[in-house]
């Protein structure tokens, strides 16, 4: 879903051996602020476009 907004993620449990963050994304602090707000407001899109707008298990509404 993601990547129909425009972002790329990769699974924190793909880079962490002990496969326990399966459930969380990395995002790269280095980019510039302006990037990264763009970055969220893209996921936040496209969690909203997968969940519904309503849908606040994980904070996002």
């Amino acid at each position: 879903m993601a990547l129909r907004h425009g972002v790329e993620v990769v699974p924190v449990a793909n880079m962490d051996a002990s496969g326990a963050h399966d459930s969380y994304l990395r995002l790269p602090y280095t980019f510039p602020p302006g990037v990264l707000t763009e970055v969220i407001a893209r996921l936040t899109a496209a969690w909203t476009e997968l969940t519904g707008p309503s849908d606040d298990r994980h904070g996002v509404s």
